[in-house]
């Protein structure tokens, strides 16, 4: 449910992305006790904040109900005729679930390009396209 909402509106549970900036701002760097006083000042009462501002805990929840990121795996590689001092250790995240992370995250809604990115350069006397990524080049889109 939470993600049919989130299709319309990136700042769910939050109204819009002030709410979400003062959210972040305020549990990131006040406790519990110090979030309630601030709620609770005639300012504040004044302010159209929305329910997910009637109370510390209520803005806790609705924090914690964001999308997380993706978890960090661990796994011990054993390798057959090679031995180690130490374990060899491989720390690594799923590739889809951060791919699915960074889409659906609100922080990164306005700062994602699908555009070509390259630039034009002079090369020995003719200008020259010179791309930044893999993707924006013109043989990647014949890939799709």
């Amino acid at each position: 449910e939470d993600a049919d909402r989130r299709a319309h509106n990136v700042y769910y549970p939050f109204d819009n992305k002030k709410q979400w900036a003062l959210a972040r701002f305020l549990s990131e760097n006040l406790t519990q006790t110090q979030i309630e006083t601030f709620l609770k000042l005639d300012l504040t009462k004044d302010m159209a904040l929305g329910s997910c501002f009637k109370s510390a805990l209520k803005l806790r929840d609705a924090v914690e109900s964001l999308p997380g990121g993706p978890e960090w795996k661990l796994v011990e590689l054993n390798l057959k005729g090679y031995t180690t001092k130490k374990p060899i250790r491989l720390l690594y995240r799923d590739g889809l679930e951060a791919v699915r992370h960074l889409f659906g995250n609100p922080v990164f809604a306005h700062h994602m390009e699908f555009d070509g990115v390259y630039d034009e350069v002079l090369q020995g006397g003719r200008r020259q396209k010179e791309y930044s990524e893999f993707c924006t080049a013109d043989y990647f889109k014949v890939l799709n």
